[in-house]
This record gives C-alpha cells, structure tokens and sequence, in this order.
C-alpha cells in the first residue's frame, strides 16, 4: 500500500535530536591560512585515452637490477637525524590555488577508516618482526606504501577495539620506515627495494631504490596519525620530515615526489622521474592518496605550508576533472599516458571523489563519483542479484568486450516477471548497461538493462556518501520512496507532495529500477530510495 503525505513549509531541525540539520549544502567553516593570489585560471588540454592493452606485464614488479644499498646511500645526506632541529621550511613552488578550506571529519567519514578491525591472523607476507613485506619471486622486499596502509589499518582497529595487540603491530611498521628511512635535504623518504615496470613497460622502469609521492602520502597519513594516538613526540617528527618531503623540488640527483606541470598546477607524484621529471606519470589516484596524507598532517599541525600543498593538489584535480572523465568509459589512470584505469582503480577514484567532497565541502567532487559509477559501473558485484524480465521477448549477446563488437545473438521468449541471477553487471562499450546472466533463460549471454526489459531488483551500483548530501525536494513535485529488503523486494512505499521547499540529506546513491536514485537518510521518506530526476541535488 502506497502512502501519501502532504508536507508544509521547509524542514529545518530534527524532532529529538541535539542540535538542527545543517541548511546550506557547504558546512560553514573556518580556511585556515590564505590562497595564493589570485592567478588566470589555466585548464590542462584534453587528452585522448590510450587503447586497453592486455600484454600480461601491467604494473610488473621484478627483483632489483642494481645495488640497492649503494643507492641509498647516494640519496642520504644525513641532513635529518632524528631529534635533530627542524628548520623551518619554505614552499618552493609557485603553482595555481582556487582557496579550497580544510574540514575535519570524524568516524567512517575518515579515510582509510574500516568497518571492523583486521584480522590478526592473515596470511599478507611479513618479515619475522611482522613488518609488511613485498614478494618478489621468493625474495621480500620493502614496500612503504604497503608498510604505512598496514601501520593505518592496524592503528584504526586499535582505536576501534582498544586492543593493544594492533597498536603494536602499527609500532612495528612504524619503526621499521623510520629506521630505514632515507635522509635528504632535511626530509624523510622511504624507498621500494625492487624495481618496477610502470604500465609493464621495461623503457619506463623505476629502478630501485625509487621513491613515491604515493607511499610518502600514505606515510604521512600513518605519522599524523600515530602521533595523535600516542601524544609521543618521535611520530610527530616523523610526520613533520615525512611532510618536508613534498617540498624538495625536483632533481637529477636527490629524491623528490612534487612538482608543477606547464600548467602551472600542482602534482604528489606517484612515479617521479628523476632525469626527466616532466615525463613522471602523474597517477590519479596516488595524487588523490597523497592528498588524504596533506590533510591529516594538517589536522594534527595547523602548518599553513600543509595547507597550501593541499589547496594546490585538490586545485589540480579540479582543473582535471573534464579529462579524468571518459564518458561511458572507464576514468583516465594517469597522464601523460592517458592510459584507463582498471576496474579496480576506477572504483577508487569513485571513492577517492567522495573523501574530496568531504574534506572540502564542494559538491563537485561527489557530482564526479556519481558520474564515474554511472560511466562504469563496477563489473562484479558483491553477490548473486535476481533479475527480473518485464518483456516477453528478450535479445541474449555475446560480445567482443574489448570492442563492444557483437560476436552472437539468441532471440528468446519468456514469461514476463520470471526471473534469472547475474553477478556481473557492466557498460558494453557504445551500447549501454548488460548483465551477463548466470542462471534462467539466456544463461551465458549478456542481457541489455532497462525497465522495460529486465531489471535487478533494488538498488545497484550504490556510491556510500560516508556522510550527509544536501538536496530540496521541491513544491508541489510528487516524490515515491520505495524501501527494500535483502533480496530486492519492495516492502513498503511511501510519497509526499510538499507545498514548499523541504530539506532532506542522502547518505548513498544507486541506481534503482532503471534510474538515479538517493537514500534519504535525514527528512521526509527517510529509509527509502528516492529518484533524483526531480530532488535539486547539490
């Protein structure tokens, strides 16, 4: 049974609750520090995406071809022993800031932040101390950027479950970078110890020992992090030289994982070249990570230099944000490549949006991970869905995937409302959304998307906003909310017409029979899912 509700006037505060609903779609907030001057507005030229390539050596880790050792102590100058003074740093680089402010966050709204502790026992490589390890054809080898995600997931599930068995696991990390640490120009890096084939292609590999602006973001993160939990003085002036890293500008001869590109824009750079710096790949989202380690460094610093080189590097995905974008195709990995993005990295730079949109407030960023779903949905999903047939007359495909080229078809009758499973739903290139059914008729071939044709049942492809997005249900509209249960069932619906503006808050959106829909976590039909074709959506 449908029910229908007539609202009057705007909602403003929450029955119950401490304190109203925020209003205004951007949380007043205090920027800390200053943008640079204003400067011209420069916008990088588009970039047409490389063909997918499937030669098998994509991302190739190998055994080091050079003295590892001998190389390390080229780069460290010893210009930062511990417990030494900091000298105050200046930033370096002049590069183009739009003002983006600084929010903090708390709860599942902070990166890296899971849902449940990890497991204690896994089965991930360590060494005998139990620092994270990469293998290498039977051989371990330091992987920083493996080490600090390991030192943040175990500090997390410390502070989750107050368990002292993951804060020690997290030290163990932790003393394993800062003893290992390369020391130049009054910074703190740390080095991958095997070689590595960027995009599997021997021309373009980092030689050991080589370093990231990936793994120094991410060691940022763990520092700052660390340091908040343990109030111990020796974390925070790891985060602090780990930080400095990001100022050396680039060199021939030194470790450095920043630069600014022609464009007058600000690059965390995941594979810096060394001799050749313009021609380093500028990877989406280890610029995006490193720019999560910007941010909680400042949170635990207030250092307006942090600031600064968070303002620039969220600048630079602005400017991005048309050529990232690959309309119904998968998002750009990296440029100068302009290589696509695995399935993999697409889904997280759709998550990599989202924590934009939080800690900065602006809307455009959770606008692109929506965008990025809807281009390309994830292909696999997390388990089996019903789908239902609403036409008696259904096409079953066998495509070229790569191409989008149709290699088969199978016309088919059957009874409107019987049903199939799939567990891969995906964008055929230039033809739209296909499930490739695993059970019921036309099993083994791929089935077009539409409401009218066959449909999952519940939402699909949900984007977690881990937080509240403002939206106005408009006057005079008719709004349907429809709740599920597990398996897809509709269990109860629900409309409201209201006679002015109402404020309501989505924390998810999805795609839901055919459409755009959003979960109304705050204001009238809360609980449900929503279309948005008609919600002002910020």
């Amino acid at each position: 049974m449908r029910r229908r509700m007539v609202l009057v006037g705007a909602l403003v505060c929450l029955v119950g609750t401490a304190a109203c609903i925020p209003t205004a779609a951007e949380p007043e907030v205090r920027e800390h520090g200053a943008p640079a001057a204003a400067q011209p507005r420069v916008t990088p030229e588009p970039v047409k995406p490389a063909p997918p390539t499937n030669n098998g050596t994509r991302d190739l880790a190998i055994a080091p071809t050079g003295d590892v050792a001998a190389g390390i102590a080229r780069h460290d100058d010893g210009s930062a022993p511990p417990g030494g003074p900091v000298s105050p740093a200046e930033d370096p680089f002049t590069y183009q800031r739009d003002g983006f402010a600084f929010h903090d966050l708390s709860g599942a709204a902070v990166p890296y932040v899971p849902r449940s502790e990890v497991a204690k026992d896994d089965d991930l490589p360590r060494d005998a101390d139990g620092v994270r390890m990469h293998e290498v054809a039977g051989e371990f080898y330091d992987h920083p950027n493996f080490q600090a995600g390991d030192g943040i997931a175990n500090l997390e599930s410390y502070r989750l479950t107050g368990d002292e068995f993951y804060l020690d696991r997290a030290l163990v990390q932790a003393r394993h970078l800062v003893e290992h640490r390369v020391e130049s120009r009054g910074a703190w890096f740390y080095a991958y110890t095997f070689d590595f084939r960027v995009h599997g292609n021997p021309a373009e590999t980092m030689r050991a020992p080589w370093y990231s602006g990936l793994a120094q973001g991410k060691a940022l993160s763990f520092f700052s992090r660390l340091a908040a939990v343990t109030d111990d003085d020796q974390w925070r002036e790891a985060a602090d030289r780990t930080f400095a890293s990001f100022l050396n500008p680039p060199s021939a001869t030194e470790p450095w994982v920043s630069r600014v590109d022609k464009y007058g824009l600000l690059w965390l750079v995941e594979y810096p070249y060394q001799a050749t710096p313009a021609k380093s790949d500028h990877v989406f989202n280890g610029h995006m990570s490193a720019i999560v380690g910007l941010w909680d460094y400042y949170r635990v610093s207030k250092e307006p230099l942090a600031l600064g080189l968070y303002d620039g590097s969220i600048t630079t995905m602005r400017r991005y944000l048309p050529i990232i974008r690959v309309p119904d195709r998968p998002s750009l990995y990296c440029v100068p490549h302009a290589t696509p993005a695995s399935g993999s990295y697409h889904t997280l730079h759709i998550s990599q949006f989202v924590f934009l949109w939080l800690m900065t407030g602006k809307p455009e960023f959770v606008r692109m991970a929506d965008t990025l779903r809807d281009d390309a949905p994830p292909p696999i999903l997390a388990e089996q869905r019903v789908v239902e047939f609403r036409a008696d007359a259904l096409v079953g495909y066998t495509f070229d995937l790569q191409s989008g080229a149709v290699l088969a078809r199978d016309n088919e009758t059957v009874r409107v409302g019987s049903t199939g499973t799939t567990i891969r739903r995906m964008r055929i290139a230039h033809r739209g959304i296909f499930y490739r059914m695993a059970s019921g008729p036309l099993a083994g071939s791929w089935v077009a998307e539409g409401p009218d044709s066959a449909m999952v049942r519940g939402p699909i492809a949900e984007v977690n906003y881990k937080g509240l997005r403002y939206a106005r249900l408009l006057r005079g509209r008719t709004y349907v909310g429809h709740t599920f249960n597990a398996a897809g069932d509709v269990v109860d619906t629900a409309e409201v017409v209201p006679t002015d503006e109402v404020e309501v808050w989505f924390d998810k959106s999805a795609w839901v029979d055919g459409v755009r829909a959003g979960h109304v976590a705050v204001g009238p039909l809360a609980g449900s899912w929503v279309a948005t074709a008609k919600v002002d959506l910020s």
